[in-house]
Protein backbone atom coordinates (compact mmCIF):
# COMPACT_ATOMS: atom_id res chain seq x y z
CA UNK A 1 0.00 0.00 0.00
CA UNK A 2 2.98 2.29 0.62
CA UNK A 3 3.94 2.31 -2.82
CA UNK A 4 0.90 2.42 -4.49
CA UNK A 5 -0.88 5.31 -6.31
CA UNK A 6 -4.34 3.73 -6.09
CA UNK A 7 -5.48 1.73 -2.69
CA UNK A 8 -8.79 0.50 -4.78
CA UNK A 9 -6.53 -0.73 -7.30
CA UNK A 10 -4.74 -2.56 -4.42
CA UNK A 11 -8.05 -4.16 -2.61
CA UNK A 12 -8.89 -5.06 -5.87
CA UNK A 13 -6.02 -7.09 -6.70
CA UNK A 14 -5.46 -8.25 -2.96
CA UNK A 15 -8.89 -10.10 -3.45
CA UNK A 16 -8.32 -10.93 -6.84
CA UNK A 17 -11.66 -9.35 -7.72
CA UNK A 18 -12.56 -5.33 -8.79
CA UNK A 19 -14.20 -3.88 -5.81
CA UNK A 20 -17.49 -1.82 -5.63
CA UNK A 21 -17.14 1.98 -4.27
CA UNK A 22 -20.10 2.82 -2.44
CA UNK A 23 -20.62 6.08 -1.77
CA UNK A 24 -21.86 6.86 1.42
CA UNK A 25 -21.63 10.90 1.93
CA UNK A 26 -20.54 13.59 -0.11
CA UNK A 27 -20.49 17.12 0.67
CA UNK A 28 -18.56 20.63 -0.33
CA UNK A 29 -18.15 22.81 3.19
CA UNK A 30 -15.84 24.84 5.03
CA UNK A 31 -12.80 23.18 7.28
CA UNK A 32 -13.61 23.39 10.66
CA UNK A 33 -11.14 23.00 13.64
CA UNK A 34 -12.41 19.52 13.45
CA UNK A 35 -10.67 19.36 10.20
CA UNK A 36 -7.66 21.01 11.39
CA UNK A 37 -4.85 17.72 10.80
CA UNK A 38 -5.92 17.62 6.94
CA UNK A 39 -6.35 21.30 6.88
CA UNK A 40 -1.88 21.46 7.68
CA UNK A 41 -1.62 18.43 5.83
CA UNK A 42 -3.23 20.40 2.39
CA UNK A 43 -1.47 23.66 3.61
CA UNK A 44 -5.43 24.97 3.78
CA UNK A 45 -6.12 27.59 6.17
CA UNK A 46 -9.61 26.71 8.40
CA UNK A 47 -12.67 28.22 6.44
CA UNK A 48 -11.48 27.26 3.09
CA UNK A 49 -14.25 25.21 1.32
CA UNK A 50 -13.33 21.46 0.67
CA UNK A 51 -15.23 18.69 -0.03
CA UNK A 52 -15.69 15.73 1.66
CA UNK A 53 -16.29 12.39 0.72
CA UNK A 54 -17.21 9.11 2.55
CA UNK A 55 -17.75 5.62 1.35
CA UNK A 56 -16.63 2.11 1.45
CA UNK A 57 -15.15 -0.61 -0.94
CA UNK A 58 -16.93 -4.02 -1.05
CA UNK A 59 -17.69 -6.47 -2.93
CA UNK A 60 -20.74 -9.12 -3.24
CA UNK A 61 -20.47 -12.52 -2.64
CA UNK A 62 -23.06 -15.26 -1.77
CA UNK A 63 -25.62 -13.27 -1.82
CA UNK A 64 -24.62 -10.41 0.56
CA UNK A 65 -22.52 -7.35 0.60
CA UNK A 66 -19.03 -8.04 2.22
CA UNK A 67 -17.29 -4.71 2.88
CA UNK A 68 -13.03 -4.83 2.65
CA UNK A 69 -12.95 -1.39 3.72
CA UNK A 70 -14.17 2.33 4.49
CA UNK A 71 -12.53 5.22 3.00
CA UNK A 72 -12.83 8.97 3.69
CA UNK A 73 -11.19 12.25 2.33
CA UNK A 74 -11.24 16.00 2.26
CA UNK A 75 -10.14 17.32 -1.28
CA UNK A 76 -8.92 20.79 -1.83
CA UNK A 77 -11.68 21.29 -4.46
CA UNK A 78 -10.09 24.35 -6.22
CA UNK A 79 -6.79 22.97 -6.63
CA UNK A 80 -8.37 20.75 -9.35
CA UNK A 81 -8.81 20.49 -12.86
CA UNK A 82 -12.21 21.40 -14.22
CA UNK A 83 -12.94 17.57 -15.53
CA UNK A 84 -11.66 15.72 -12.11
CA UNK A 85 -14.46 18.82 -10.29
CA UNK A 86 -17.17 17.75 -12.66
CA UNK A 87 -16.50 14.06 -11.81
CA UNK A 88 -16.67 13.98 -8.48
CA UNK A 89 -19.98 16.25 -9.10
CA UNK A 90 -21.43 13.79 -11.53
CA UNK A 91 -20.00 10.28 -10.88
CA UNK A 92 -19.99 7.58 -7.86
CA UNK A 93 -16.22 6.88 -8.73
CA UNK A 94 -13.61 6.33 -6.49
CA UNK A 95 -11.31 9.12 -6.15
CA UNK A 96 -8.58 7.37 -7.53
CA UNK A 97 -10.04 6.06 -10.53
CA UNK A 98 -10.77 9.72 -11.12
CA UNK A 99 -7.47 11.31 -10.38
CA UNK A 100 -5.50 8.50 -12.36
CA UNK A 101 -5.56 10.17 -15.49
CA UNK A 102 -4.10 13.11 -14.01
CA UNK A 103 -0.69 11.27 -12.72
CA UNK A 104 -1.84 11.87 -9.01
CA UNK A 105 0.71 10.31 -6.57
CA UNK A 106 -0.29 9.13 -3.11
CA UNK A 107 2.21 9.69 -0.21
CA UNK A 108 1.65 7.38 2.95
CA UNK A 109 1.58 9.35 6.41
CA UNK A 110 0.69 7.62 9.16
CA UNK A 111 -0.30 3.65 9.49
CA UNK A 112 -2.32 2.44 12.60
CA UNK A 113 -3.96 -0.01 14.22
CA UNK A 114 -7.58 0.99 15.63
CA UNK A 115 -7.28 0.41 19.20
CA UNK A 116 -11.92 0.80 19.68
CA UNK A 117 -14.08 -0.40 16.94
CA UNK A 118 -17.54 -1.43 17.24
CA UNK A 119 -17.81 -3.87 14.46
CA UNK A 120 -17.30 -7.35 15.73
CA UNK A 121 -17.95 -9.08 12.56
CA UNK A 122 -15.72 -7.12 10.81
CA UNK A 123 -12.81 -5.13 12.59
CA UNK A 124 -11.04 -2.70 11.27
CA UNK A 125 -7.05 -4.24 10.98
CA UNK A 126 -5.60 -0.59 10.28
CA UNK A 127 -5.66 2.75 9.18
CA UNK A 128 -3.90 4.27 7.00
CA UNK A 129 -3.71 8.41 6.46
CA UNK A 130 -2.34 9.51 3.11
CA UNK A 131 -1.54 12.82 1.21
CA UNK A 132 -2.58 12.75 -2.39
CA UNK A 133 -0.28 15.37 -4.51
CA UNK A 134 -0.49 16.43 -8.00
CA UNK A 135 2.81 17.61 -9.76
CA UNK A 136 4.06 18.16 -5.99
CA UNK A 137 0.87 20.24 -5.08
CA UNK A 138 -0.84 18.44 -1.94
CA UNK A 139 -4.51 17.77 -3.15
CA UNK A 140 -6.46 15.39 -0.52
CA UNK A 141 -6.03 13.59 1.96
CA UNK A 142 -7.38 10.28 2.59
CA UNK A 143 -8.12 8.20 5.58
CA UNK A 144 -8.56 4.26 4.60
CA UNK A 145 -9.79 1.86 7.16
CA UNK A 146 -8.58 -2.09 5.71
CA UNK A 147 -11.21 -4.26 7.56
CA UNK A 148 -10.78 -8.22 8.48
CA UNK A 149 -12.60 -9.85 5.50
CA UNK A 150 -10.56 -8.13 3.12
CA UNK A 151 -7.69 -10.38 4.73
CA UNK A 152 -10.12 -13.55 4.28
CA UNK A 153 -11.02 -13.00 0.97
CA UNK A 154 -6.90 -13.27 -0.02
CA UNK A 155 -6.59 -14.15 -3.94
CA UNK A 156 -4.51 -17.03 -4.16
CA UNK A 157 -2.74 -16.07 -7.57
CA UNK A 158 0.95 -15.75 -6.61
CA UNK A 159 0.95 -12.55 -9.33
CA UNK A 160 -0.77 -10.59 -6.74
CA UNK A 161 1.50 -11.04 -3.89
CA UNK A 162 1.34 -8.01 -2.24
CA UNK A 163 2.37 -6.61 0.98
CA UNK A 164 0.11 -4.69 3.82
CA UNK A 165 2.07 -2.93 6.31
Amino acid sequence: MRDSDSFTEVVGRWAGTPVQYVPLHQEIRALELSDLADADDLGMRLGTQARLRDGRLQITAWGEDVVFARVSATIAQHRLPPEVRRQLDETDLPLGAILKRNQVRRHTLKITRPDQYTERDNPPLMQVRALLTLVGRPIAVVRETVHEKLMQHRATDPRTELRFA
